[in-house]
């Protein structure tokens, strides 16, 4: 089996792994043993090795285990540059409660759609952090015209069923959908000029509460082509 065909089957068990109550354990040992390649042999699919190994330890609810992977990855490795690499290190913290030292230098990423996600993971920090309201409706107003207009773009492309002229815009305009409907669309808002109206921001901040998991949810599908 090629390596390529191991990190696909690894990564259709993880989905199905963090979806299953009953065979999460079974499927997340099945993704870890067809990830169990040495790194020389891996080549151009390292990256994608080494974030779907961290992702497997939190599907199978050990956070700590998947921070201390992901930090010696950056720390070690010099794999800080990666993006699923970082996203997952902010995955692991958020599902611990625990906010980010600092957030991923967006400068090293030179992909729009990378920094789109790194300001997404931003936004849930602050929260974390339990920031000011004022802080967190800044990042949310500066969010909110690149998030609409990259789920107007995955609108206009489902209703007409037109492909992505390249993955990392469909994975971020997916990503933006599901921010767009999950925080913004519940609230009603409008446009950049809503988020001075703090019970607007209040809504806002309450639904990015009740939507974490499914965000971080739709962070890990995006990041395999986010960085491209």
């Amino acid at each position: 089996m090629s390596g390529a065909e191991r990190l696909g089957r690894a990564m259709i068990a993880l989905w199905h792994g963090e979806r299953a109550a009953t065979e999460r354990v079974e499927l997340c040992n099945q993704a870890a043993l067809l990830l169990d390649l040495p790194e020389s042999e891996l080549g151009e699919l390292l990256p994608g090795f080494v974030e779907t190994r961290g992702l497997v330890m939190l599907a199978r609810g050990d956070a700590h285990q998947a921070l201390d992977y992901f930090t010696s990855q950056i720390n070690q490795h010099g794999r800080g540059g990666w993006l699923g690499i970082r996203l997952g290190e902010q995955r692991a913290r958020l599902s611990l409660g625990e906010p980010a030292d600092s957030l991923p230098d967006e400068p090293s990423f030179d992909s729009r759609n990378a920094r789109f996600a790194l300001r997404v993971v931003g936004v849930l920090n602050t929260l974390v952090k339990g920031s000011a309201e004022q802080e967190t409706a800044e990042l949310l107003r500066q969010l909110y015209p690149e998030a609409k207009r990259l789920a107007e773009q995955w609108t206009a492309a489902s209703q007409t069923s037109s492909a992505y002229t390249d993955a990392p815009t469909e994975a971020a305009s997916m990503m933006a959908a599901a921010v767009f409907q999950q925080w913004f669309h519940p609230a009603r808002i409008n446009s950049p000029d809503d988020f001075a109206d703090t019970a607007l921001v209040s809504r806002v901040i309450e639904s990015i509460s009740q939507t974490k998991l499914e965000t971080l949810d739709v962070l890990s599908t995006a990041t395999g082509t986010l960085a491209a």
